[in-house]
């Protein structure tokens, strides 16, 4: 499943907002319309695919006919470098490729070297604004940052949160969100 903001880019945050809503209203479904990329069958009719190569299960995937405004068959090329293909995800703010070997079968499971996973990483610096509590195993430490970053006229404005990269033993201490506590960065614009 996958939300598109507007520019097209697929949007895990409006993703987000449909997980786990049974019966989404339509303001909800308008706001994060998803689709549903299917990249695999494994099963047709009763028999398995799964042993087929991919290009022959990616014709049969193509014969079902699936084509539907909400259903759609992502593209594949072959005969294009790992260099033009990130080229091209990151063009298209992509997250990554993933790159299949033609012979390769489906192994339920397992992780196959015949298929290579190459995310993009997208690195900026951002201010430590404030903190979402813990819950679960983080309950009374952090759960996530939220971060914010100078824009042109210098304002300072919401970039997202991020809930990796602290330690559970810095978040439990207390030190970093004592930290974040006594000091007020003060958004220009507001979150969300």
């Amino acid at each position: 499943m996958v939300a598109l903001g507007p520019d097209g880019v697929p949007s895990f945050s409006r993703l987000q907002r449909r997980m786990h809503v049974l019966k989404p209203t339509t303001q909800l479904r308008n706001d994060a319309l998803t689709t549903y990329y299917v990249f695999g069958v494994l099963d047709i009719d009763g028999t398995s695919t799964a042993d087929l190569p991919y290009l022959e299960r990616r014709e049969a995937l193509a014969n079902l006919s699936l084509e539907h405004p909400r259903i759609k068959l992502p593209p594949h090329w072959l005969n294009v470098d790992e260099p033009t293909m990130l080229q091209v995800a990151r063009k298209h703010h992509l997250e990554g490729i993933v790159a299949k070997s033609v012979t390769s079968t489906y192994q339920p499971g397992k992780r196959s070297p015949s298929w290579l996973k190459t995310p993009l990483r997208a690195n900026t610096e951002g201010i430590i604004c404030g903190f979402v509590p813990g819950s679960g195993n983080a309950a009374g430490g952090i759960g996530s940052l939220i971060l914010g970053a100078h824009d042109d006229s210098r304002s300072l404005i919401y970039i997202g949160n991020d809930g990796t990269g602290f330690s559970s033993r810095l978040s439990a201490n207390g030190r970093l969100k004592r930290g974040i506590m006594y000091k007020n960065a003060g958004m220009d614009v507001a979150v969300g």
